[in-house]
């Protein structure tokens, strides 16, 4: 077949590939399992096939990258990103201005603990996507994760400060905004800024009130300060608005500890975080590190997963 060929019967297959996957989420919903696995597996083979009769078939990779990322396959998501990223010139990149393939890339290297790749995909996202507060958002916490705590402040200040000027596409949502508030209050806290960490934490419990992560760090910018009471106080209040939340439990016991206090929780009127506060029905969580069931799958970072708000598919 010739190349023309070749590219319409592969987009033909990603077509039909698109097709089992929207399928396979109407299962999904309905929660018949057998058949969704069924249409995913057909939807792998078709994608293998259609990127192996055309390989610049870009959005059959994009696809295939998705079904990668769904299984948790990162090493195959970040291989087959690069692939894409290494066929663009820099000038194809700029034109794309989509954030989609860099926040694969940072992903997937993230996952596989590769920080050093990932920040080097974010900060050419940062150079690329103008205007884009999450690729600063992204490059601050991995900065935060190897230790630069200026560059990892002055990014997620970027994000803020970039997501407050934009409209449309690349604005943060709230989740996001909540976790670059985070990730500055933990890089400002580490840098001792102890008054600049309570102000971004606090800005992020205001933001989401059912949100436990700006709580915790607010519990530790209070045990820093030797405020050991308010330390407790705070990290109660996030174990009572999700009692599963495992970093939260943690540090209540941690605290009391450090505390001499082994009279277990305090009732809810001796906290003064308590007052309206209903556990929230949707959970609190942000991220991937917040809440650690037994067994799961997580990255090694200190800090939850950012990846997420625009997924591959």
């Amino acid at each position: 077949m010739s190349a023309r060929e070749d590219f319409q019967t592969s987009e033909t297959k990603r077509k039909l590939a698109l097709e089992c996957m929207r399928q396979a989420n109407l299962y999904k919903l309905d929660e018949v399992t057998a058949k969704m696995h069924a249409e995913i597996a057909k939807a792998w083979s078709l994608l293998e096939e259609a990127c192996e009769l055309c390989p610049t078939n870009h959005r059959a990779r994009f696809l295939l990258v998705s079904l990668c990322m769904n299984d948790e396959n990162y090493r195959r998501a970040k291989e087959e990103s690069e692939k894409i990223y290494e066929s663009l010139s820099q000038k194809q990149l700029e034109e794309m201005n989509d954030p989609l393939l860099y926040r694969s890339l940072i992903h997937a290297c993230k996952m596989l603990g590769d920080f050093d790749a990932a920040t080097t995909y974010a900060t050419a996202a940062t150079e690329v996507l103008v205007g884009d507060p999450q690729s600063h958002m992204m490059l601050g916490e991995l900065l935060e994760l190897k230790g630069d705590h200026a560059g990892a402040e002055r990014c997620c200040k970027t994000a803020l400060e970039t997501d407050a000027s934009c409209k449309g596409t690349f604005k943060l949502s709230l989740r996001n905004v909540v976790f670059t508030l985070c990730c500055r209050a933990l890089a400002q806290l580490r840098l001792s800024n102890f008054s600049d960490a309570e102000d971004s934490a606090r800005q992020a419990a205001e933001r989401d009130p059912h949100a436990t992560l700006p709580l915790i760090r607010l519990s530790e910018v209070y045990h820093l300060q030797g405020r050991l009471a308010e330390a407790i106080d705070a990290a109660q209040h996030a174990s009572a608005l999700d009692p599963r939340d495992y970093t939260a439990n943690q540090r209540v016991a941690f605290l009391q500890r450090a505390a001499g206090d082994d009279a277990g929780l305090r009732p809810p009127s001796a906290n003064p975080w308590s007052k309206g506060v209903r556990t929230s029905p949707r959970g609190s969580r942000i991220g991937s590190d917040v809440s650690r069931p037994q067994g799961s799958k997580q990255c090694d970072s200190c800090l939850p997963c950012c990846f997420g708000d625009r997924s591959v598919g």
